[in-house]
């Protein structure tokens, strides 16, 4: 595992508010039942980039899947406080098949997004409460990424921390100006509120997609800054 943590790096993606809902726009089709999320389209276009920036460096994979972590709070019957600590949380998952002939984009790929979290439903939750739900959840996903070969499979988790009133919490010397979490992140993107109401995407490649996805003119044109957090066998940069 060590000598696999060495190839990555993550990065910090800052996107503007305005930014974002040029995003939104641009993904919001005729077709779709209602406007996606600023969190959708930003996981449909930032998946797309990543999507485009791994393929060269791996043409053998088949297939791309989107891993969203959905919070549960809300959604049950009733509804725990915002507040309530615990990982009380589910995936929902969204697929794309490598197709050559397929031009991949947030545009092309926010359906997917916003129809697989549609399905997140109050009764959908009341299946993950039954008895054995959650686990029996758990153990179909993990069996339809094992029927794939290993090196065909990509899987990308994104997680939103969105709304969560981090900003707020003050241990007695002010509230924070920025805050970082010290932890690696392995084909994982995380989602953070700016105080303008932007967001930050943080994101961990491999080197060479991550240098791929530099080089991403579309995904970069929508990016107003950016900054390495932490890569190889660095420390994590921690602020406060």
């Amino acid at each position: 595992m060590k000598k696999e943590l060495q190839k990555y790096t993550t990065k910090r993606f800052v996107f503007s508010k305005q930014d974002i809902e040029r995003i939104r726009n641009q993904s919001n089709q005729s077709e779709h039942h209602r406007r996606p999320s600023r969190v959708e389209a930003l996981s449909a276009f930032v998946w797309a980039a990543l999507i485009r920036a791994t393929l060269p460096v791996n043409p053998n994979l088949k297939t791309h899947w989107l891993s969203h972590i959905v919070n549960f709070r809300k959604k049950l019957n009733p509804p725990l406080p915002s507040k309530c600590l615990g990982n009380i949380l589910n995936e929902t998952d969204t697929v794309w098949e490598v197709d050559r002939g397929e031009l991949v984009t947030g545009r092309s790929l926010v359906r997917r997004v916003v129809e697989v979290m549609d399905k997140f439903t109050s009764d959908y939750v009341r299946e993950m409460q039954a008895e054995g739900g959650f686990l029996k959840s758990i153990r179909a996903r993990r069996s339809k990424i094992s029927d794939y070969n290993e090196g065909e499979i990509k899987v990308l988790s994104i997680s939103s921390l969105c709304k969560f009133p981090f900003g707020e919490i003050d241990f007695g010397w002010g509230k924070p100006v920025w805050i970082d979490i010290p932890q690696t992140f392995l084909d994982l993107a995380l989602f953070v509120d700016t105080e303008d109401g932007g967001v930050e995407v943080w994101i961990g490649l491999e080197h060479e997609v991550m240098c791929n996805l530099d080089k991403e003119t579309e995904f970069q044109s929508y990016v107003s800054s950016a900054h390495v957090l932490y890569e190889s066998s660095c420390c994590p940069r921690i602020a406060l």
